[in-house]
C-alpha cells in the first residue's frame, strides 16, 4: 500500500512538472513573421519589384517599365504578392506572382491596372481593372475582380478601378472609382450593386474598405477636379473629413477596425512636405519620420503601418509597429513600402 502511495505520488509530481513546462512554453511570445511589399528605383532609373519577409528582401522583376509591387498576402506558405507596371506605348498592366513565380490571372481579361490582394478563407481575391477580350490597351476597361483567378466585372464601372474589398459572410465588398462621364467618382459595390461615395461635380476615390457589422467604412479623397484633394472616410455612406482642409493635399490610404476603433492611415502634405497620419477614430498622429503611410494591418492587438520615411536625400522604406519605426532600407536609393501583411510562423 505504502509503494502505492509512492507511486502516485511520484505520478502526480511529474503531471506537476509538465503543467509547470507547458505554462512556460505558453508564456513564450511567438515573434510574427512581418512581410513587406513594395519597389524601389536604383540611380541609374531602373525600377525593382520586391516584398521582404522579416527585413530579407525579395526582387521580383527588375526593368525600366515602373514595375512596383503594391500588395502582399499570405496563406500557410504561399506568398501572393501583385504588382503595376507600365510599358510605352501600350501603357500600364498587373502582375500577379506566387511565391516569385509570374502566375496568369484570366485568359479572357487582361489586368490593365491592379489594387489589392486579399485572402479570406481559402481564396484569394484580387481588385483592379480589365481589358475584355485582351483587346488592345487603348480600349475602355471596366472595374473588375478576381477570385481565385476568376474574373468578376462590374459592367456599370466603365473606365473604372477597384482597390479596396472586403467580405462579410456571404456578401462582397468591393470600392474603387469609376468614370461619370467627365472624371472619376468615388464609389463602393455590394454583391455588384453600386453605391456612389463623392460629388459629381468633384473628383474623389475610394481605396479601402471594411464592414464590422452593418457600417460599411470606406477611406479615401475627394476635392474639385483640379484639386486639391483631402482626405476622409465613408461610414454608411455619410462623408467625414479628416482634415480641416488647410493643408495642400491629404489622402487617405487603407482602413482597419479593430474592436470599436476606426483606423485609417494616409499623409499630408503642406506645400512641399509630407507627413505620413494615421487617425484612430477621426483624430490624427504622425508617424514618426515618415513621409506617406499606405497599408495597415492589425495583429494580436498590435497595431502595424507601413509606408515611406525621411532619408537623405531618398526615401526610405520603413513600418511603425504601435508607431514606432523601422527602416528596412539604407537610404542608398529611392525605396517605398505598399503593403503589410503579419502572421505568426
Amino acid at each position: 500500500m505504502k509503494k502505492n502511495y509512492t507511486i502516485l505520488i511520484l505520478i502526480f509530481s511529474l503531471f506537476c512538472i509538465s503543467c509547470k513546462r507547458d505554462r512556460k512554453q505558453d508564456l513564450t511570445p511567438i515573434t510574427p513573421d512581418i512581410y513587406l511589399a513594395g519597389g524601389s528605383k536604383s540611380a541609374n532609373g531602373v525600377f525593382t519589384a520586391q516584398y521582404w519577409k522579416n527585413n530579407t528582401v525579395v526582387e521580383l522583376v527588375t526593368s525600366l517599365h515602373l514595375p512596383s509591387a503594391v500588395s502582399i498576402a499570405v496563406l500557410g506558405s504561399d506568398i501572393h504578392v501583385l504588382g503595376q507596371a507600365h510599358k510605352e506605348p501600350e501603357g500600364p498592366y498587373g502582375q500577379y506572382w506566387k511565391n516569385g513565380i509570374l502566375t496568369p490571372l484570366t485568359k479572357n481579361m487582361t489586368p490593365s491596372w491592379v489594387g489589392d490582394i486579399e485572402i479570406f478563407g481559402q481564396d484569394v481575391y484580387i481588385t483592379g481593372a480589365g481589358l475584355i477580350d485582351n483587346r488592345p490597351y487603348s480600349s475602355p476597361d471596366y472595374a473588375t475582380y478576381w477570385k481565385n483567378g476568376e474574373a468578376v466585372v462590374l459592367a456599370d464601372a466603365l473606365n473604372g478601378r477597384l482597390r479596396g474589398i472586403y467580405l462579410a459572410g456571404n456578401d462582397v465588398y468591393v470600392c474603387g472609382i469609376a468614370s461619370n462621364g467627365q472624371h472619376g467618382v468615388a464609389r463602393y459595390w455590394k454583391n455588384g450593386s453600386r453605391i456612389t461615395l463623392g460629388k459629381d461635380i468633384d473628383m474623389s476615390a475610394a481605396l479601402a474598405i471594411a464592414v464590422p457589422g452593418n457600417d460599411v467604412h470606406v477611406a479615401g479623397w475627394g476635392g474639385k477636379r483640379d484639386g486639391p484633394f483631402y482626405a476622409k472616410y465613408w461610414k454608411n455612406g455619410v462623408e467625414v473629413p479628416l482634415t480641416d482642409q488647410s493643408e495642400t493635399n491629404s489622402f487617405a490610404i487603407d482602413i482597419a477596425i479593430s474592436g470599436s476603433d476606426v483606423y485609417i492611415v494616409g499623409y499630408v502634405q503642406k506645400g512641399v512636405t509630407s507627413e505620413a497620419k494615421i487617425w484612430k477614430n477621426g483624430v490624427s498622429s504622425p508617424l514618426p519620420s515618415g513621409t506617406s503611410a499606405s497599408s495597415i494591418f492589425v495583429f494580436d492587438n498590435d497595431i502595424y503601418v507601413a509606408g515611406a520615411g525621411t532619408g537623405t536625400p531618398f526615401e526610405r522604406a520603413i513600418f511603425w509597429k504601435n508607431g514606432v519605426p523601422t527602416f528596412i532600407s539604407d537610404g542608398s536609393k529611392n525605396v517605398w513600402v505598399s503593403s503589410i501583411f503579419v502572421k505568426n510562423p
